[in-house]
């Protein structure tokens, strides 16, 4: 599936489960291979506005050629770029800050419900081992530890330095986790408000290298990098009032609504808690 003009997220899922989980978000340009489905299950493209699409058929697996019999100039030797995450960090602040590029991922089953099929792979940030990541979740064991625990995650900023990801978080065994920000090259996203028992993963369809580091929770200030936030452009001229400051934050100890003028938005996470209730988690 290839998006060629705005964007689209593609799900799976059976035709009567109460929600279907993300495979990918893909922007213009952005591509993504249907892996292996379990049988009864159904693949659909979906977005909250108009985009287009190109279908093709998964390329066949290219032989390899026999070997020259002639002598050939040996190809250059690609050499990784150096990571700046200790390889044996013993704990958070020796882990900090950390650099590397993503790593393929292997999710095998091994138990159950296994709801994505036997085996299924994708890119994703693998954390280092002293930070305490799992690797298990719906019955899948993943090749490598992706999944952080909200306890060490929150006040973790993470920044894409080359190509593009999205940051899940949710509960370990849950059907479907929530994409808190979907990041390209150069973007960043700090983690709060992760709710006790949620783990977070960086995941991508494609190759991508990321920097994190630790900031307080209660300091973090989104950036304008940050791309769940939509800056306001002032289109007059402000009055300049020297005898008052600009108020910065929402007063603590207000008592009714005009002492609480302004207020600031938060990420909220929404849960849907009512009998037959069939909507994923999703965050606003």
């Amino acid at each position: 599936v290839t998006i060629t003009a705005g964007s689209a997220a593609v799900y799976a899922g059976a035709p009567n489960a109460g929600a279907h989980y993300p495979l990918a978000f893909l922007s213009t340009g952005q591509s993504f291979i249907i892996p292996e489905l379990a049988a009864e299950e159904v693949a659909s493209v979906q977005s909250g506005s108009e985009f287009s699409y190109s279908l093709t058929a998964a390329p066949a697996p290219t032989p390899t050629p026999p070997p020259a019999t002639d002598t050939a100039t040996p190809l250059p030797t690609i050499t990784s770029p150096p990571t700046a995450t200790p390889t044996t960090c013993t704990d958070p602040d020796a882990c900090d800050p950390g650099t590397d590029n993503s790593q393929l991922i292997t999710w095998s089953c091994n138990s159950s419900p296994c709801p994505w099929g036997t085996t299924l792979t994708d890119e994703a940030l693998v954390w280092p081992e002293a930070l305490g990541a799992t690797s298990s979740r719906l019955g899948y064991t993943t090749s490598a530890a992706i999944y952080l625990p909200a306890n060490t995650a929150t006040g973790l900023r993470i920044t894409i330095t080359s190509g593009s990801a999205t940051i899940y978080a949710g509960q370990p065994n849950a059907g479907s986790h929530y994409p808190l920000a979907a990041l390209a090259t150069g973007q960043s996203h700090v983690l709060t408000g992760l709710a006790p028992g949620e783990v977070v993963s960086v995941q991508s369809s494609a190759e991508f290298a990321y920097e994190f580091t630790w900031q307080s929770a209660a300091t973090a200030t989104p950036t304008a990098t940050d791309p769940t936030l939509t800056p306001t452009t002032e289109t007059s001229t402000p009055t300049a009032v020297p005898t008052e400051a600009t108020p910065t934050a929402t007063i603590v100890a207000c008592t009714d609504p005009s002492a609480c003028n302004p207020v600031s938005s938060i990420d909220a996470h929404w849960r849907c808690n009512i009998p037959n209730c069939a909507a994923p988690d999703w965050v606003g």
